[in-house]
């Protein structure tokens, strides 16, 4: 527990629940929401069903969720099918070697599913090869410094969309960028000391990348976020820099951060024990989790440290010191297959809005360009969706994506990927005969983006 200093050192003189009840924050509907527990809250241990200490939360592009189990020195796995919990780093004890970490923190996942781990107590980056492979340190991993090749106390981790690692490298007041190609170390925001000039920070823990490749970095103990534009551009503060507070234009020691697609910035405001939404297209900030004071209620949270979003636009929190990660189903504001169906995809008219949410379908992916346009040009002319969609399922990705699932695999992921929810025990097992019967998968996937139910959820006909 010694190996947490910037996260936990100021959460000691907390803010009292009936401070927090009546600041003036506007309230998302619904931040009322029942909060869901999907990993730990069995309280503080190190069996599969626990947690010790949860930070850093990501999912990779399967739909799997990962947590870092900081005092359990370990990264768990909770399989988007099934639930099951597996090991996917450390587990092995608090150590230096390749099968060890020292209280990971925050996590990461690229685009070919490589996971990222910054192993704080180690003052390195760790990565892991998708599924399972070979562990390599990608920065830091010289001991405790502050040259470039030297980390202190590294909180944060993010990856962009050409593969460059972003570091909050906390002890240094730092976020350093090493490049994905040649390896280069540069310091993007901070590493002038301490201070809260725009080109300074204090005690950043945080860092994340929207879709545009711009940096938003938790400037700790400045309670403000920092936004450098793509491209190490300007510096602009996006949430908080008014002092700590509990009011909208105010954070209280923010940590964990996420972008969705739209552009939208969420906030675990940790000393607030809520989350917060900067509204991409005015700033309004809104409270949509949490904010009913510290506690383990079914609306409340103590210390929320993180923030993830999956596919369908949830919101998962990383609960901290309930030792648990929760959930609250998004109603309204983000449609299904939002998180992936970002700029000109994002529409949701009847015949754009459907090829690009038939992807997500099928695919669970947003269209490339070329394939979109050629796709909507044929919608536009002859194609039905349901003709476009039998091109869908007999291609060679449909076939490698779904070949090595058994036939109730295959329909318990078809329920999540277009149907948005977790499938009825009753519907799984009947279309789990069909297939046994020997109806094709493809018929199958058919049949479900044909349904009502699919229909309301994308807004197609």
């Amino acid at each position: 527990m010694d190996g947490v200093r910037f996260l936990r050192s100021a959460l000691t003189s907390l803010l009292t629940a009936g401070l927090i009840a009546l600041a003036p924050v506007t309230a998302d509907a619904a931040s009322d929401a029942d909060l869901v527990t999907v990993a730990g809250g069995n309280g503080w241990g190190e069996a599969t069903n626990q947690l010790s200490g949860p930070v850093g939360i990501a999912f990779d592009s399967d739909g799997n969720l990962y947590v870092a189990d900081m005092a359990n020195h370990r990264v768990q796995r909770i399989a988007a099918i099934g639930g099951a919990v597996s090991t996917a780093a450390g587990g092995n004890g608090r150590g230096t070697g390749p099968d060890e970490l020292d209280s990971p923190l925050g996590l990461a996942i690229d685009d070919t599913g490589n996971l990222y781990v910054a192993d704080y107590g180690n003052h390195r980056i760790q990565r892991v090869a998708a599924g399972g492979g070979a562990v390599t340190t990608v920065a830091g991993g010289n001991g405790r410094g502050d040259a470039s090749d030297e980390l202190n106390d590294p909180v944060g981790v993010a990856v962009d969309s050409a593969g460059n690692i972003y570091v909050a490298d906390t002890g240094n007041h730092r976020v350093q960028r090493i490049a994905a190609v040649g390896a280069a170390v540069t310091t993007v925001a901070g590493g002038n000391g301490i201070g809260d000039a725009d080109d300074q920070l204090n005690g950043p823990n945080w860092v994340t990348v929207d879709n545009s490749d711009n940096v938003y970095v938790a400037d700790f103990s400045n309670h403000r976020i920092q936004r450098i534009a793509a491209a190490g551009g300007a510096v602009t503060t996006v949430a908080g820099g008014n002092g700590r507070g509990v009011y909208a234009n105010q954070l209280d020691e923010p940590i964990g951060m996420t972008v969705d697609p739209a552009g939208n910035l969420y906030i675990a405001d940790a000393s607030n024990h809520r989350i917060q939404r900067v509204a991409a297209s005015d700033g309004t900030v809104t409270t949509v989790a949490g904010g009913a004071g510290r506690g383990d209620g079914p609306h409340q949270f103590d210390t929320p440290v993180a923030v993830a979003i999956d596919t369908s636009g949830d919101l998962y929190v990383s609960d901290f010191d309930n030792y648990r990660v929760q959930k609250r189903t998004t109603t309204g504001a983000v449609t299904f297959g939002a998180r992936r169906l970002t700029g000109r995809y994002a529409d949701t008219d009847g015949t754009t809005g459907s090829i690009a949410r038939l992807y997500m379908a099928v695919f669970t992916r947003q269209p490339d360009y070329e394939g979109y346009n050629y796709w909507l040009d044929q919608r536009s002319e002859t194609m039905t969706l349901a003709d476009i969609a039998r091109f869908f399922v007999t291609s060679e990705e449909f076939s490698n994506r779904y070949n090595n699932l058994d036939n109730r695999q295959f329909v318990e992921l078809l329920y999540l990927n277009v149907m948005n929810r977790t499938g009825e025990p009753a519907g799984i097992t009947y279309w789990t005969e069909q297939l046994d019967s020997g109806v094709p998968r493809a018929d199958v996937v058919l049949l479900f983006s044909e349904s009502p139910e699919f229909k309301t959820h994308t807004g197609t006909s």
